[in-house]
């Protein structure tokens, strides 16, 4: 995936997709859809079914250097809020056994 210039995950029904977030620890954005939430906005192509809307988000993606950065950003923002909720989970269920 390391050689890869862009991803295409624009995807239906998939909440995190673990294609897009390899592509981003090696450094290959993709183009997303509003289903894959935790990532940037600017990713998502908002008519997936529309070739013409993929590629006009697909040609942002590749002519931008920081997109990288913002999905990074984005993915690490999303499993710190998981593992608190997580974590609060654990709590409130070991309090109610105890």
């Amino acid at each position: 995936m390391g050689i890869m210039n862009l991803g295409l995950q624009p995807s239906f029904d998939e909440t995190f997709n673990v294609v897009t977030a390899d592509g981003i620890a090696v450094g290959v954005p993709s183009v997303t859809s509003s289903s894959i939430e935790w990532t940037p906005e600017r990713w998502w192509s908002h008519i997936p079914e529309d070739p013409s809307d993929i590629m006009k988000t697909a040609m942002y993606l590749l002519q931008d250097p920081f997109v990288v950065d913002e999905g990074r950003d984005c993915l690490i923002k999303y499993v710190k809020h998981g593992l608190r909720l997580w974590k609060k989970y654990l709590v409130k269920n070991d309090e109610n056994q105890s």
